[in-house]
């Protein structure tokens, strides 16, 4: 009979380590989501050298209404550029705006890593290289997302 006891004591020994393993593990994992959703934005070396403010990570507040706007602008932008009429400036425009439209829109890269990311392949792609032309076109678009 106490061998019966010791068992049913083993067993609820071990259910209860179980249990607390899952707690302590759910709890980490929460804090650090928390944590990694208020951690400053890991494109912030590339901001400095711009010039410009890394957004914190979960900071926008108008993802949808920011891609609608952006959506909209690079249509027009395609069809002058297509026309021969479009700057070193549309060409930047246009290509940044598809690079966001990409990486947000399709492939649902957070809003304040794809704005700076795409400023550096839109550059090369369009020959822009002045950097207030960059610094610009990033201070406006973030607006447009609702980001800092």
């Amino acid at each position: 009979m106490s061998q019966l006891l010791i068992n049913k004591l083993k067993n609820v020994a071990g259910l209860c380590a179980m249990l607390t393993v899952f707690f302590m593990a759910g709890t980490v994992d929460a804090v650090a989501q928390q944590r990694a959703s208020n951690d400053a934005n890991p494109n912030s070396v590339m901001a400095t050298k711009l010039g410009v403010t890394a957004c914190p990570m979960g900071s926008a507040t108008n993802v949808q209404g920011g891609l609608a706007t952006i959506e909209s602008q690079a249509a027009t932008l395609r069809q002058l550029i297509k026309s021969g009429n479009g700057s070193v400036n549309d060409k930047l425009k246009y290509f940044y705006y598809e690079s966001i439209l990409q990486d947000v829109g399709q492939h649902s890269v957070a809003p304040e890593l794809s704005l700076l990311t795409s400023l550096r392949e839109a550059a090369k792609q369009s020959g822009a290289n002045n950097v207030q032309m960059l610094r610009d076109l990033y201070n406006a678009t973030k607006v447009l997302f609702g980001m800092c």
